[in-house]
């Protein structure tokens, strides 16, 4: 079954976000102990596929069994080091360091990343909805104000 409130956390944002807050333009979260309580690689039994994360196996058949893969329009299991792989999702990408949102399970990730200009949080003990307000409250601070448009003054008017 899916972590109990991630699938309704993420149906919810599904229409945008309240408040008027901006949205971050990718979001990426770690797998193990961030959206499931244990490593794929090493926690798993059969039907599910072990691997280290350059085997996507067993975390693919979670993502489909969780129903996450209905959210998701890019997934990508990256067998390295985090500063490697958002370098790597901002070329493909051509998102911004700025417009992205981290969630990760481990400290020493979301320091690494951060210091890119990405938004990160830390997630101790799963994924929940205090923390995806907390994560897009503190994007949102991190956003530099949208430029007010210039408009010029009506024509006859000083």
């Amino acid at each position: 079954m899916c972590p109990p409130t991630l699938a309704g956390m993420l149906e919810g944002q599904r229409g945008g976000f309240g408040g008027g807050l901006p949205a971050p333009c990718l979001w990426v979260l770690a797998l193990d102990y961030t959206l499931w309580p244990f490593w794929v690689d090493t926690h798993v039994d059969p039907p599910f596929q072990r691997g280290r994360t350059g085997e996507t196996r067993g975390a693919t058949q979670l993502l489909e069994l969780f129903g996450l893969h209905s959210f998701l329009h890019r997934v990508e299991i990256y067998p390295g080091g985090k500063s490697a792989h958002f370098h790597r999702l901002q070329q493909d990408t051509g998102v911004p360091f700025a417009q992205m949102l981290f969630f990760d399970d481990e400290e020493r990730n979301i320091r690494d990343v951060s210091k890119l200009g990405v938004t990160c949080v830390l997630v101790p003990n799963g994924m929940t909805q205090a923390l995806l307000t907390q994560g897009l409250e503190a994007f949102a601070r991190s956003c530099p104000p949208a430029p007010v448009p210039h408009t010029a003054p009506p024509q006859g008017a000083e």
